[in-house]
């Protein structure tokens, strides 16, 4: 009894199902690993692998020039004929696309008008690259030296 209204109240705290949390103590309980209390739709398993893959896409719409429709159909092609994807594992079955790779959820994570300009932006020679400052201190050395 004390058990069921732990339960329901922990389910009212997390804003799940008095299932979901039932489901969750009973396969801690069966094998006492912690990693089964641990709402993965809430964590992700790995960050690592949908920052990777946030990246490529974002590549990928500025390499057809913020046009996600092609990017997208592009994405699908590739996903299709077996390529290597960032942030999607080999194993995914290459039948249908993986979860939130449909293209309402990757419009959103596509890059904002001032992204690509600030990416040309830093790629740019920078004055101090080329031996500027290498030039600069020597410049200083010099002056120091005829000043001594």
């Amino acid at each position: 009894m004390l058990l069921l209204i732990a339960i329901a109240k922990i389910a009212r705290g997390l804003g799940c199902s008095v299932g979901a949390v039932r489901r969750k103590y009973n396969l801690w309980q069966r094998y006492g690993d912690w990693r089964d209390l641990v709402n993965y739709a809430r964590l992700p398993k790995s960050d690592d692998d949908r920052r990777l893959f946030v990246e490529w896409w974002q590549a990928l719409c500025i390499v057809h020039g913020r046009k996600c429709a092609s990017a997208h159909r592009d994405f699908i092609c590739r996903f299709r004929s077996g390529q290597m994807i960032p942030g999607i594992g080999s194993d995914a079955p290459r039948d249908r696309l993986p979860e939130g790779c449909g293209y309402a959820s990757l419009i959103r994570l596509a890059p904002k008008k001032f992204e690509p300009a600030a990416v040309a932006i830093s790629t740019r020679k920078k004055p101090y690259q080329d031996g500027f400052a290498r030039r600069a201190r020597a410049t200083v050395r010099r002056r120091h030296a005829e000043t001594a």
